[in-house]
């Protein structure tokens, strides 16, 4: 089977995968790096979304908008972020998993090499050797491309807030 027609399942999983998004749910508080983000994406309990950025912290918490809008912490329902290092971080792993099971699968339906004919034989390799060496190799070229293509479409993390709050990690989810 030629790599670029067992490649195309290949990107299609890490690009479905790496654009997933993670919920945090019931927060109490933010993390650091999303109050120090130059710009968010900020859901209010009424509905209405914009983009905004953090100005202050804890009781003094407030969210100013893209035109000078003031939002207090207590209407902000949720708060979402896209993350560049975990889109990649997520793809790596993704497109090391399918890369290297298809290598697997690939080299056992391979089969044995038949027994050596010729004067110099320098290569005879085992079906389980195959599917080491496929595994290994398509792993880590999965890995390379699920990592670029994470990178490029990065990874949604969405806190939603308690109505008391502003998040420590309850209950986390994936969504496609």
């Amino acid at each position: 089977m030629p790599l670029r027609l067992a490649m195309k399942p290949h990107v299609v999983a890490v690009l479905a995968v790496a654009a997933c998004a993670h919920t945090y749910a019931d927060q109490t508080e933010l993390p650091e790096d999303v109050l120090a983000a130059d710009q968010v994406s900020i859901e209010l309990r009424s509905g209405r979304s914009l983009e905004a950025h953090a100005e202050g912290r804890g009781n003094a918490l407030v969210w100013r908008g893209k035109d000078n809008e003031r939002v207090s912490a207590a209407e902000v329902r949720a708060v979402e972020r896209v993350s560049i290092g975990r889109g990649a971080t997520d793809g790596l792993a993704v497109g090391f998993g399918v890369g290297a099971a298809l290598g697997v699968v690939g080299g056992l339906a391979s089969g044995d090499d038949p027994p050596c004919q010729a004067f110099l034989c320098l290569l005879r390799l085992s079906a389980t050797d195959k599917a080491l060496i496929l595994g290994a190799g398509l792993g880590l070229v999965g890995g390379l491309v699920g990592a670029i293509a994470g990178a490029a479409a990065g990874s949604t993390v969405r806190y939603e807030l308690s109505a008391s709050s502003q998040g420590a990690s309850v209950k986390r989810t994936w969504e496609f």
